[in-house]
């Protein structure tokens, strides 16, 4: 009885002598790296992204069936082609980042380049409220491909870390749309 608590002892004091410049080795689970997904947006339209989809049925509105909700390397996205009958209707907020069937009156609109046509280009301001309010500007861009409308907006989170979103980078995930 006593080797046993002899020997723990021992260990005990000799797990305190490691050097406290070597650090202990962990092994890691590697993250997966985000691959490159083909998003059908509509018919004739795709979108190549470096990222994920989960596509989802919005509520009963008039704008669209389908909004796919992407996240990349540079944050997270939604993208849906609106319908011809859609009309702005509800304020951005708390999860709905809206529908643009074209850029609100006194919206700074810029022009951008993309692969099926030009881009409008704006800010939305996007509100989140639980027990307090944070508001940010959510980048928005409206492409016509064949008579249809797409939209993509640049979600911000205001209530979490991201206010705003970089024009930038909406412009640059524009640039991996095609129509096959």
């Amino acid at each position: 009885m006593r080797r046993v608590l002899l020997a723990a002892v021992v260990a005990v004091l000799l797990a305190g002598c490691q050097r406290p410049d070597v650090p202990t080795v962990r092994p890691q689970t590697p993250s997966p790296a985000p691959a490159e997904i083909v998003v059908a947006l509509a018919p004739g339209l795709e979108l190549v992204v470096l990222g994920t989809d989960e596509a989802l049925a919005p509520a009963a509105n008039d704008c669209t069936t389908m909004v796919h909700r992407l996240a990349t390397p540079t944050g997270r996205y939604q993208a849906a082609v609106l319908g011809a009958d859609c009309t702005a209707g509800d304020a951005p907020g708390n999860g709905f980042h809206g529908y643009f069937p074209a850029p609100p009156r006194d919206a700074q609109v810029e022009r951008a380049a993309t692969p099926v046509g030009p881009a409008l280009v704006f800010g939305s301001e996007y509100y989140e409220c639980t027990n307090s309010c944070a508001t940010g500007i959510d980048q928005v861009a409206l492409v016509d491909v064949g008579g249809r409308t797409l939209q993509v907006i640049a979600e911000t989170s205001p209530s979490g870390s991201q206010k705003s979103r970089e024009r930038a980078d909406l412009v640059a995930l524009l640039q991996g749309l095609r129509t096959p």
